[in-house]
């Protein structure tokens, strides 16, 4: 599933804070292991003297458990995969939100029937074999199609994925998992501490983009 970086991760490399990412799930099979014991016992209420706030079980699967010193632990078995800058990255479940189709036509394609582009993100090449997908696209037989949709008045991502063979006209359409969506400056500049820009401001010096 695609889902949305809504902190900066601790980790290098350090993806953009609002960058959209296809995921897989990638729980800590031994942490997962440890933390079912753990509250499952809690549940059970074998630990007499400590008691989840609220009552936050394994079963009820939230972003957070509580440890037996009132600390957050985060809930491994929600952990997602990312692939960023050709690295494989955990992303833990309240590092996140997920992304359906409705969002990400917000995010990606912009505010229908606006004759702005108002779209907050821009569709970037994962890796190689993305680059190469994208460069097909460009340079291939598919490129009529892509410069058709850019004339109609798609953006980028809109052509994209239209040349890729997606009907970007449908409510519930869904994106390829082609890439990852960074998000555009002045988006980021918002929500975003001066410290979170870093790595959006690195991406751009590298690209020489503005936006």
């Amino acid at each position: 599933m695609w889902i949305m970086l809504i902190k900066t991760l601790p980790t290098r490399p350090t993806p953009p804070k609002f960058g959209i990412f296809w995921s897989t799930p990638w729980p800590s099979k031994r942490a997962v292991k440890s933390q079912k014991k753990m509250y499952a016992q809690f549940a059970r209420g074998t630990h007499t003297d400590y008691r989840p706030p609220g009552g936050p079980y394994w079963e009820d699967e939230p972003d957070f458990f509580w440890d037996s010193h009132n600390r957050k632990d985060p809930n491994m078995a929600l952990a997602r995969r990312i692939n960023y800058q050709g690295q494989d990255l955990r992303v833990l479940p309240h590092e996140f939100s997920e992304q359906d189709a409705e969002t990400m036509r917000l995010f990606v394609y912009g505010v229908e029937d606006d004759e702005h582009d108002t779209a907050s993100h821009v569709l970037m090449s994962g890796n190689i074999s993305e680059d190469i997908l994208v460069k097909g696209v460009l340079d291939g037989e598919t490129r009529p199609i892509y410069e058709a949709a850019l004339i109609d008045g798609a953006n980028e991502a809109q052509a994209m994925n239209t040349a890729l063979g997606v009907d970007i006209t449908l409510p519930d359409a869904h994106f390829p998992p082609v890439g990852w969506y960074r998000p555009r400056l002045p988006y980021a500049e918002i929500f975003c501490e001066d410290w979170e820009l870093e790595p959006l401001l690195g991406i751009l010096a590298e690209t020489g983009e503005t936006i």
